[in-house]
């Protein structure tokens, strides 16, 4: 446990500091992948065992995550002016097998 209340982080403060959900932060402490503890139905975390997990995370995950989301929404607009689904991956694949 922390020594003293400023080292100590709650759920919310977590979610902003590693632009997750709340839920998510849960989900990583229940499955032990963000080391923390409970006081009663509270959760908190070392300052400093947040900043490792982060750490390992590396700093590409943001990158990516953006990226899949311009994916998203590009495919979004595909679609409104298709009016159908647009597959990558079936497009891709159809281009290599020369159809």
């Amino acid at each position: 446990m922390p020594t003293s209340p400023e080292d100590q982080v709650t759920v919310p403060e977590a979610a902003t500091y590693l632009g997750r959900s709340t839920e998510q932060v849960r989900r990583y402490l229940r499955e032990e992948a963000l080391v923390g503890y409970r006081v009663g139905n509270q959760w908190f975390m070392d300052r400093s065992a947040l900043e490792r997990f982060k750490a390992a995370r590396g700093p590409g995950v943001q990158e990516r995550m953006a990226l899949l989301e311009r994916g998203r929404k590009l495919r979004g607009r595909i679609f409104q002016r298709s009016g159908r689904l647009f597959d990558a991956t079936r497009l891709i694949q159809e281009t290599r097998r020369g159809r």
